[in-house]
């Protein structure tokens, strides 16, 4: 009983039947499970136990060992959410301090058509679509050297040719001396919200029959016009036309 109070009340009936059934079988047993200790802390242990029999197959002693492993459990567990972390449905890519990738996981394999073997070692340059600037990327290093993170939308090619907009967040991993040793890069595929995008705009601005542009694109670019001028202290011209008969033309 006594023992039996120390150990975690989860754990109580698992460990009592590893006991009583090595008396039984007159085997001796391991097990891992907690340890509740008197100030509230948990701590793993894992445990070994042997039993001495007299002639008549009755129980003399037992003997055990107890080994604190609650370190190692703290690591396996936080491997373990890493591990589940790491494939999660978003792509995930991991390069050194010098921008070599070293790790990329499922999602990005899914997303960008390469394998982890085609991508290891090499700059994530073998993304680019070509579509943003030197500038930009100039820009983009800037930040993330000054803040540590960058966020935002990118266009980026698969490795079948196809290129497609993706929303992009890179963070800076530091070491303890303060030092960025990774950077670790996490994005998505957004060509659904951009076609999503790119279809409410069209419902908004262009005649669903016909596809030409309707009258509030008109007013949008009007409106466009006269912030232009305004800044600029300039003329715009602005032409009317008739069309006859286009009541006809419409109806038909």
């Amino acid at each position: 009983a006594t023992f039996l109070e120390a150990i975690h009340p989860d754990d109580r009936d698992r460990v009592n039947r590893a006991y009583t059934q090595s008396l039984e079988t007159h085997s001796p047993y391991e097990i891992i499970h907690r340890l509740r200790m008197n100030d509230g802390r948990i701590k793993w242990v894992h445990e070994r136990c042997e039993t001495d029999f007299d002639a008549a197959g009755q129980p003399l002693r037992s003997l055990g060992t107890v080994q604190d492993i609650t370190e190692q459990k703290l690591i396996e567990e936080k491997l373990r959410i890493e591990a589940v972390t790491f494939e999660m449905h978003e792509a995930i890519m991991i390069t050194d301090a010098n921008a070599c990738i070293i790790r990329v996981n499922q999602a990005f394999q899914d997303i960008t058509g390469y394998s982890a073997e085609d991508v290891l070692g090499k700059n994530p340059r073998i993304l680019s679509s070509g579509r943003q600037d030197m500038a930009f990327y100039a820009e983009f290093w800037q930040r993330l050297l000054l803040t540590g993170s960058w966020s935002g939308e990118i266009w980026d090619k698969r490795k079948n040719g196809q290129i497609y907009p993706k929303w992009l967040t890179v963070s800076a991993v530091k070491n303890a001396e303060g030092e960025t040793s990774e950077y670790v890069s996490i994005f998505s595929d957004i060509t659904a919200r951009k076609q999503a995008e790119e279809e409410i705009r069209n419902l908004a601005f262009y005649d669903s029959l016909t596809h030409l542009a309707n009258r509030r694109l008109l007013l949008d670019r009007f409106h466009q016009a006269l912030a232009a001028s305004a800044r600029s202290n300039n003329f715009g011209a602005l032409m009317f036309l008739d069309m006859d008969r286009f009541k006809t033309l419409n109806d038909t």
